[in-house]
């Protein structure tokens, strides 16, 4: 029996994430509890993925648009009433630095965003919340898209598929 391609594989997973993905945005848990658009934001995620298993980079206009529904979601976070002040400040710190966040070099977003020395260095140490707390994942759906940009302008595709992988761990724990 002839096995099939590389490049056949590579569609038929893409199938099989988006069509698990659309039943997942469609019965999510979390989608109707937040007024940013997290489904989208999720299949946008999946499809970045997909496309970056199959060899496809053309990826940017879509991590893009990851980084504005997860600014919109880092925006409803700060808003929300009994938000403590602690993540309020953590948000807007993101906002603050969103664009120096986009013209950082992978060596520099690491450290500054990932091991979080931009927020310690404005007052909050982000090792005091749980990885995966409602604070933390706003924050890691910033930062992971703007990552995968970088990464794959850099050709590093091994880190942008990390990057999406980790964000879309992340937005399953929204609750």
């Amino acid at each position: 029996m002839k096995q099939p391609t590389t490049k056949v594989c590579a569609v038929l997973l893409l199938g099989l994430i988006m069509a698990v993905g659309s039943i997942f945005v469609q019965a999510g848990p979390a989608q109707a509890q937040h007024a940013f658009d997290l489904a989208t934001f999720k299949t946008l995620g999946a499809s970045v993925m997909a496309k970056l298993i199959a060899g496809n980079t053309n990826v940017i206009s879509d991590l893009e648009k990851m980084t504005e529904i997860g600014i919109a979601g880092v925006k409803e976070h700060q808003s929300e009433a009994g938000t403590p002040a602690v993540e309020k400040k953590l948000m807007q710190i993101v906002l603050d630095n969103v664009g120096s966040m986009k013209a950082a070099s992978l060596e520099d977003i690491e450290p500054q965003w990932h091991d979080g020395e931009v927020p310690a260095s404005n007052g909050v140490d982000v090792e005091q919340f749980d990885h995966f707390d409602e604070v933390m994942t706003h924050y890691d759906m910033v930062i992971h898209p703007i990552t995968a940009i970088t990464a794959v302008r850099a050709g590093e595709i091994d880190q942008a598929k990390d990057e999406i992988a980790e964000v879309l761990e992340h937005a399953e724990h929204l609750k």
